[in-house]
């Protein structure tokens, strides 16, 4: 799970690389590729062994997609995984809890990208909360990140490593 790659062709290397030494079943995309710069990189990212499911972020444009050939993905969406809704939208219009078209529980999960900061963590009666950082541009004191989401836990890792750097187990 990532985000806020804007093109960065180094970057979406790396995520490749994560994708295969993680041995992901699906891949989350919270937005802001920056297709327009990707060129022909970005045949591989929509290619993997792994599906890609991707929101569209603020940087993405419906046009960029169309030009690629690409079909525009939707701003959020939200999938069942493991008795769990995951709400996925790249947080420039949906802001954590206030105004979803869904409505989320404590067993939830709330995924976004936008703020290049990794953030993850549990309020008492809400839904988990994940910003998985930024994969080529962060914002915050730590390098560039992504998650990981298994049934018992989410993990967020330094992308060039694979270093956990955060973590926060499922309570059920």
């Amino acid at each position: 799970m990532f985000s806020d790659l804007h093109g960065d062709r180094h970057a979406l290397q790396a995520v490749e690389n994560r994708i295969t030494t993680e041995s992901a079943d699906q891949v989350i995309f919270a937005g802001d590729a920056g297709i327009e710069r990707l060129g022909l990189w970005q045949t591989p990212l929509f290619h993997t062994k792994a599906p890609v499911l991707m929101v569209r972020g603020n940087c993405d444009t419906s046009w960029a997609f169309s030009d690629a050939g690409m079909t525009v993905p939707p701003l959020y969406r939200t999938i069942e995984f493991a008795h769990r809704t995951i709400f996925i939208t790249h947080g420039h219009l949906f802001h954590f809890q206030q105004g979803l078209p869904t409505d989320l529980t404590a067993d939830d999960l709330f995924i976004c990208g936008h703020s290049h900061r990794a953030l993850l963590f549990q309020e008492k009666g809400e839904p988990v909360y994940l910003n998985p950082g930024s994969v080529s541009r962060p914002r915050d004191h730590i390098p560039p990140t992504y998650a990981v989401i298994t049934q018992q836990e989410i993990a967020i890792r330094v992308l060039t490593t694979g270093e956990t750097v955060k973590t926060l187990q499922f309570s059920r």
